[in-house]
């Protein structure tokens, strides 16, 4: 039975999921997208490009997303990183639709316990499809149900999935005209890195994944952000250059800045990498837009959460008392623990 609970997906980063083991597809960073017969068939990728990002809208990553989510989410099954459509796309699969989708949702069931970033053989299939097109999937039933699918995708979606797409990238254009410079000032400041000297590619699809955005390092540097999940509009900009800190060199020290701050403080904390990065890029960008936008971590809930409130309003006490994100990341690991052990303010050493 298709599932038809609609919430808007939280703001947030990667998508959770267990790694399956597969041998890689050989992609390089180097390697050029050559559009197939079957590519052309479909429509156009390339939407813009800066000095920072080269962003698209592809129908076939676009249809590999919506498909992927859709099967899963109407098998039935208790999945991790459950990423509901909206009303107008499940409105959409009447009943001659649905028989259409039946053997791309059959294609997708060896997948569907899997992560479009973690696992192996979904991250490879997206890889595929970005660096040489539907042509390039290694499973020969994926490709062939995505390709007899792809007319009716493109009759009863793709219209509204790029017009969504479109209306982000026009945001993102805006934003990156007037602020752009500005916030990679903050943010490469902030992380003590340097922005990448080649574009990051980015692509724009329908449903990202539970977080509404995801970042994949391996074997490329690629974001993938979702269209019609709420994040999207609301914290674009902030989106766009806390998944671009994901990949390297923006995040090159934060694993030496987590690994001095433990050292220094006994806290143990998984990912509090990842906390330092949302609230320097929600800094930068809250510094950058100015009044009244509010960070991710702020508008998602992280400041008042009770396992990571304490991190985030740590990180807010120190950050101007100190000068590197080392220091920072410190002192707010200290004050994490003295939280934690109930340790009155005044008698704090952070």
């Amino acid at each position: 039975m298709r599932q038809a609970i609609v919430t808007m997906a939280v703001s947030g980063c990667a998508a959770i999921g267990g790694c399956a083991t597969q041998t890689s597809p050989t992609y390089t960073a180097s390697d050029v997208k050559v559009a197939t017969a079957t590519d052309k068939a479909a429509g156009t990728s390339l939407v813009t490009k800066t000095s920072r990002f080269e962003i698209h809208a592809d129908p076939w990553l676009s249809l590999h997303h919506l498909a992927f989510h859709y099967a899963r989410n109407d098998s039935g099954l208790r999945v991790r990183g459950y990423t509901p459509l909206t009303h107008d796309d499940l409105d959409a699969f009447t009943p001659d639709v649905v028989a259409a989708f039946e053997p791309v949702a059959k294609a997708y069931e060896p997948y569907y316990e899997m992560s479009l970033l973690r696992s192996a053989p979904l991250r490879y299939s997206s890889v595929a499809i970005v660096m040489g097109g539907v042509d390039s999937l290694e499973d020969p039933a994926l490709k062939q149900a995505l390709i007899d699918v792809m007319p009716v995708y493109k009759t009863h979606f793709w219209d509204r999935h790029e017009a969504a797409a479109q209306r982000l990238i026009d945001s993102f254009s805006a934003d990156l005209h007037h602020h752009g410079d500005d916030m990679a000032r903050r943010l490469t400041d902030y992380l003590e890195s340097d922005w990448s000297s080649e574009p990051m590619r980015v692509d724009i699809v329908p449903y990202a994944s539970w977080a509404g955005a995801y970042t994949g390092t391996r074997p490329v540097n690629h974001l993938t952000i979702g269209a019609l999940q709420d994040m999207a509009l609301d914290s674009s900009f902030e989106t766009l250059f806390h998944e671009a800190s994901h990949a390297s060199p923006m995040s090159d020290q934060l694993d030496a800045a987590e690994k001095a701050a433990f050292a220094a403080s006994g806290l143990d904390m998984n990912r509090y990498w990842h906390a330092l990065l949302w609230y320097a890029s929600g800094r930068a960008a809250m510094e950058t837009l100015g009044e009244p936008y509010q960070p991710i971590y702020v508008t998602s809930g992280r400041l008042t959460d009770p396992k990571w409130g304490p991190v985030y309003q740590s990180l807010d006490a120190v950050w101007d008392e100190h000068d590197t994100l080392q220091a920072r990341a410190i002192a707010a690991a200290k004050r994490v623990v003295a939280l934690q052990a109930g340790t009155p303010e005044e008698n704090r050493s952070d």
